[in-house]
């Protein structure tokens, strides 16, 4: 969440009929926890959920990805996006 992370948010939704958005800011986040604090218990509550569901996806997609045969860029078999290391003394 942009909110916590400083990271825009990536997300697409799509509504089936009619809907209403709304952004929500840190400073509005805060004071409407500060107005109910049940509502900082439940996302906190969710997110054990949410990172679940995550990592249930992410293990699904290692093992389509293994059993596809295919080269992995996260795990350094690819070799597209192989990663030297910096020679000694070179800086940024």
């Amino acid at each position: 969440m942009e909110i916590f992370e400083h990271q825009p948010r990536l997300a697409t939704v799509r509504a089936l009929g009619q809907a209403r958005i709304l952004t929500v800011d840190k400073k509005s986040l805060v004071r409407r926890i500060h107005e109910d604090p049940s509502l900082a218990y439940f996302m906190m509550e969710t997110m054990p959920y949410r990172i679940r569901e995550l990592s249930t996806e992410v293990a699904r997609l290692e093992q389509h990805h293994q059993k596809s045969g295919m080269p992995d860029p996260l795990n350094g078999t690819d070799p597209r996006f192989r990663v030297e290391p910096m020679p000694q003394g070179a800086e940024f």
